[in-house]
């Protein structure tokens, strides 16, 4: 009986085209326009996050809940569910993958990579912190590019691999401008790949934009 009323519910709420407030998410997995959290909260909610993984990797279950208090102060200044997953919020939550082309001119930009170890695409590329293709990665297929590479993956990348023939197009400046260099083969550490303006500098956490072809 009670199943059957809260089904009546849940119909009714899709009839009237009206969800509860605060429980709206987007197509991104962020909560509603009017739960956005701000700037500055969301550079907070993004080192608790970050910090509540490493903590949590290590088995350091006092500072796991102490970052895990953290993120839910910010969860009731904005009246986030509390059941909604952390990494819905973080910006650099984002689950590993490969992840498709951006869209067209005009249109919302596409879902910011994520730090992982998700599969590798047949052609395209991923992109390592460590040399050697070592520590977590992100990927694109061929025809994938970010032209502004979010907080956390700028100026972050130290080796590339390629899969299916692809080519790798990186950028020292946002919007695939300042000096640029590409690629078919594989990188193993961007420390042996030297800026072609300026010999001394090398392209190891440099990179602020990305194609892949």
């Amino acid at each position: 009986m009670i199943r059957r009323i809260l089904i009546s519910v849940f119909v009714l709420i899709i009839a009237c085209g009206t969800i509860p407030s605060g429980f709206a998410q987007t197509a991104q997995g962020y909560p509603g326009n009017g739960n956005r959290l701000s700037p500055d909260d969301q550079r907070r909610f993004d080192s608790y996050y970050s910090r509540w993984q490493d903590y949590k990797r290590t088995n350091n279950f006092g500072e796991v809940r102490s970052m895990e208090k953290r993120m839910y102060d910010i969860y009731n200044k904005y009246r986030i569910p509390a059941n909604t997953p952390f990494e819905r919020i973080a910006t650099n939550g984002r689950p590993p993958g490969i992840y498709p082309p951006p869209p067209g001119p005009g249109r919302p930009p596409g879902p910011f990579p994520g730090w992982g170890n998700g599969p590798r695409p047949r052609q395209g590329a991923c992109f390592y912190q460590n040399p050697d293709f070592g520590g977590q990665y992100f990927c694109l297929r061929a025809g994938g590019g970010y032209p502004n590479l979010p907080p956390g993956f700028n100026d972050r990348i130290s080796s590339i691999r390629l899969f299916g023939g692809s080519r790798v197009a990186i950028f020292n400046d946002n919007n695939y401008r300042g000096v640029s260099a590409h690629t078919r083969h594989d990188i193993r550490d961007l420390r042996n790949w030297r800026l072609p303006t300026d010999p001394r500098r090398t392209w190891n956490d440099r990179v602020s934009s990305i194609r892949v072809r």
